[in-house]
């Protein structure tokens, strides 16, 4: 997504330098707008650019793009993917004696800063290649550290300098320890005692359902073994199987 984004803020950049700053009036703009924007969202566009609030804050940032005299030429390229490749290059020259050095933010500020003398760049060149030289004599004298105090000048930059722009900006949330929320005793012996009770009722209720089952197995028998027997066999919690009085000398013995 941050990739995205920075896509459309450059392409909606070059829409705005080849269609708006290049003509005078929204009339030649309309004119030779881009034929991939729609006219309805041009002319959005055009009120949105002309805005006196939007105008001035244009203004502003590029007034400060011109304070920045140390801009990278790495294009497109990030600097995680330049890093990655700078540490391809080490590994294929090493060897088993000189293992590769790892890459470090001065290999990386000098490889992001190299020009071409057949190019030419908006901001002067002088101030960063002086920079540049400085930083390669004093890595190859071995200075590490004085070549990183040119490469900083001087400043604390955040965990991501010369890392790259899909690295995440803000610094990590440093968690903190929460104790564990404490219940009263009171509320434990409660529960402990309604959960006591509901086990113990459900106990009752499975042996008393298993004897009412022995009882009802039992009665079946013995009303198989005697036909002439009238058993009336209520089953509750509390009864046992009857027999009728008028019936208890009849059947066999």
């Amino acid at each position: 997504m941050t990739t995205m984004r920075d896509l459309f803020r450059g392409y909606k950049a070059r829409i705005k330098r080849d269609y708006y700053y290049k003509y005078q009036t929204d009339e030649e703009r309309l004119e030779n707008r881009p034929r991939e924007v729609p006219l309805k969202d041009f002319k959005i566009l055009l009120e949105y650019w002309a805005d006196e609030k939007i105008a001035k804050k244009a203004r502003t940032n590029s007034e400060s793009r011109r304070l920045i005299t140390e801009t990278h030429t790495a294009g497109s390229r990030s600097f995680a993917q330049i890093s990655h490749n700078m540490a391809l290059e080490r590994a294929l020259k090493a060897t088993r004696e000189q293992p590769p050095a790892p890459i470090s933010d001065v290999d990386v500020y000098v490889k992001t800063r190299k020009r071409e003398s057949t190019r030419t760049y908006k901001l002067p060149t002088e101030v960063v290649e002086k920079k540049v030289e400085n930083v390669k004599k004093l890595l190859k004298d071995g200075t590490i550290d004085e070549a990183e105090e040119v490469v900083y000048g001087g400043k604390d930059h955040s965990r991501t300098f010369l890392v790259g722009r899909l690295i995440e900006k803000r610094e990590p949330k440093k968690k903190i320890a929460r104790p564990l929320p404490t219940i009263p005793e009171k509320y434990v012996a409660s529960l402990t005692e309604q959960i006591r009770d509901q086990i113990a009722k459900e106990m009752e209720e499975q042996v008393q359902k298993k004897v009412e089952d022995n009882v009802k197995l039992m009665m079946s028998k013995l009303a198989e073994k005697n036909p002439g027997l009238n058993l009336d066999i209520e089953l509750t919690s509390a009864t046992k199987p009857t027999v009728e009085p008028s019936q208890a000398n009849n059947g066999s013995d």
